[in-house]
C-alpha cells in the first residue's frame, strides 16, 4: 500500500528525506497492497527512520530477499 507521506504523525526528518521523484510515484499507484511503485518511497522512509542512506537500505533488502527466496 502506498504510504501516507503527508501524514501529520510522520516525523519531520522522514518527510524531508522523501525525494520529489518518489513522492510523485503515487500517480501510478492503485493504492492496493504490494504496489511496486511504492518501493522507492518505502525505502526512503525506512532509511530516514534508520538514519541510513536509501541506497544502502535497498542493497540490504535486496540481499535479504535473495537469501530468503534462494535467488542467488
Amino acid at each position: 500500500m502506498y504510504p501516507k507521506i503527508n501524514d501529520k504523525k510522520l516525523p519531520k526528518q522522514v518527510k524531508e528525506a522523501i525525494t520529489i521523484e518518489s513522492a510523485a510515484s503515487h500517480k501510478f499507484s492503485s493504492f492496493n497492497r504490494n504496489e511496486p511503485c511504492s518501493l522507492p518511497v518505502i525505502c526512503e522512509m525506512i532509511a530516514a527512520f534508520a538514519d541510513k542512506d536509501p541506497a544502502e537500505v535497498a542493497r540490504i533488502t535486496t540481499e535479504n530477499a535473495k537469501r530468503v527466496y534462494d535467488l542467488n
